[in-house]
C-alpha cells in the first residue's frame, strides 16, 4: 500500500530506477529491528534497570542479563568495510570550518530535518523542540560533537555511547508512538522508520551541511566529501541503518536526497512550528559571541539566522517554511572572499587542518558548558515519557 506522505513515486521510479525508489518506500514501514528488541527487553525489567545496563556496558561492564549481552553484542560489530583513517581525516574536515561548521549545522542540517511534513511528526508528539527547544538543540549539539569528532565513534569512545543511547531513545519513543491512537500509520508510515534515518544519514548531516560550507566557501576536495559520508555511514550503521539503505559514496548520498525531494510531503505547520523554535528560542547571542558583539550585534543575529537558513534551503522550501525573506541572506556573498582567502592560506600549509578543527570543537563545547547543557543524551525513559 502506497503511504500518503509517498508522493510523485511513478516519476521517481522514472528517474532513479524502481529498485532503490521501491526500496525507500518499503523502508518507511520498516524500523530498526535491534534497537525494538532491546527495548522491548528493558519493558521486562524494573523500570530504570535497562538503562542503567546499557550505560554500564557502554563503560565496559559485563552484563547480568544473557538476553541483552547477546543483543549488544550485535551493536559493536564494525563492518569490514569501516576505514578509520578515511573516519579520522572526515572528522577533522567536518569541524575544520570553524564558525561556518556550526551555521551549516544550524541553518541548513537541523533545518532541513523539518522541511518534511510527515518526517517531522516523531518530534511533534513528543513536543521536546516547542517547549525544549533550546535543550534539544542542546542535546543534538552534543552528539554531534561526539560522533563526528576525531575518534568519537571508537568502542570505548563517547561518540559511539552516545549513537548508541540515541539509537535506544528512537527505539523507545517509537513503541510508544506506534501504540499511540494518534499515530497515523497509514499516512505517516512507522515513526522513526529506516527511511527517514537514510534521509537524515545522507542529507540532513552530511551532503547538506558540507553543501553550505562550500557555498560560503570552504573548500572540500572530492576525497575529503568521500571520507565524510564514509564517517556518516558508519554512524548511520551504529544507528541501525541497513546496508541496502546507506549512502556508500557522495554520489549515492545525493540521489537519496534528490529523491527524497521529490517524493516526500511539503513542509506544513508543524515543520514551521519547529523552524521558528530552533531558530527563535536556540542558543542564545550572549553565549555565542563576546559581550560587546551580543550587545551591538544582537539584534541582527536571528535575521541572519533567518537569512541563512533561507538562503541554504532555496526559494520553494524557504516560502513553504514561511522564513522572511532578509537581505541578510546575502552575507554569504560578501564574506566569501575573506573565506576563500583564508581557506587560500590554509591549502597553502599556513594553517594545520587539525588545529582548526580542534578549535571549533573546543569552543562549541565551552558553549554548552557555559548553556548548562544537560551531560548525557537524553534520558531513554524521560524521552518515552514526553510522547
Amino acid at each position: 500500500m502506497t503511504l500518503a506522505r509517498f508522493l510523485n513515486g511513478d516519476e521517481a521510479r522514472k528517474r532513479h530506477g524502481a529498485p532503490l525508489v521501491d526500496r525507500l518506500e518499503r523502508g518507511l514501514n520498516e524500523v530498526d529491528e535491534l534497537g525494538g528488541a532491546i527495548v522491548a527487553t528493558f519493558a521486562d525489567l524494573p523500570s530504570g534497570a535497562g538503562t542503567r545496563m546499557l550505560n554500564a556496558w557502554l563503560d565496559g561492564a559485563e552484563l547480568p542479563d544473557p538476553r541483552l549481552t547477546e543483543l549488544f553484542a550485535q551493536l559493536a560489530v564494525v563492518p569490514d568495510w569501516v576505514d578509520w583513517d578515511a573516519i579520522e581525516r572526515a572528522a577533522i574536515a567536518y569541524w575544520r570550518g570553524g564558525n561556518w561548521t556550526a551555521l551549516a549545522l544550524n541553518c541548513a542540517a537541523l533545518a532541513a530535518g523539518y522541511y518534511s511534513g510527515a518526517g517531522v511528526k516523531p518530534l511533534m508528539f513528543t513536543g521536546r523542540l516547542i517547549h525544549m527547544a533550546r535543550r534539544r538543540q542542546q542535546e543534538t549539539a552534543r552528539w554531534l560533537l561526539a560522533a563526528s569528532a576525531p575518534g568519537g565513534m571508537r568502542r570505548d569512545a563517547p561518540g559511539f555511547k552516545e549513537t548508541v543511547q540515541v539509537r535506544i531513545v528512537h527505539a523507545n519513543v517509537r513503541r510508544r508512538l506506534a501504540s499511540s491512537v494518534r499515530w497515523r500509520a497509514q499516512d505517516w508510515g512507522a515513526p522513526i522508520n529506516l527511511t527517514d534515518i537514510a534521509w537524515g544519514i545522507a542529507g540532513e548531516f552530511s551532503t547538506t551541511p558540507v553543501r553550505a560550507m562550500r557555498d560560503a566557501g570552504i573548500h572540500y576536495t572530492s576525497a575529503e566529501r568521500e571520507d565524510i559520508q564514509h564517517l556518516w555511514r558508519y554512524i548511520g550503521h551504529v544507528l541501525g541503518l541497513p546496508e541496502d539503505l546507506q549512502a556508500r559514496s557522495e554520489a549515492e548520498a545525493l540521489e537519496l536526497m534528490a529523491i527524497k525531494h521529490l517524493v516526500d510531503t511539503p513542509a506544513d505547520d508543524d515543520s514551521r512550528q519547529l523552524i521558528r523554535a530552533l531558530i527563535e528560542n536556540g542558543t542564545p547571542p550572549r553565549l555565542l559571541f563576546p559581550a560587546w558583539v551580543a550587545y551591538t550585534a544582537g539584534p541582527l543575529i536571528k535575521p541572519t539566522l533567518y537569512g541563512l537558513t533561507r538562503r541554504w534551503a532555496g526559494k520553494k522550501t524557504a516560502d513553504e517554511l514561511g522564513l522572511p525573506n532578509t537581505p541578510l541572506k546575502h552575507i554569504v556573498g560578501i564574506t566569501r572572499p575573506f573565506v576563500m582567502a583564508a581557506e587560500l592560506a590554509r591549502r597553502m600549509g599556513l594553517r594545520d587542518d587539525a588545529a582548526m578543527a580542534a578549535n571549533t570543537i573546543a569552543r562549541l563545547q565551552l558553549i554548552l558548558e557555559k548553556s548548562n547543557a544537560p551531560g548525557h543524551v537524553v534520558d531513554v525513559d524521560e524521552a518515552a515519557r514526553s510522547v
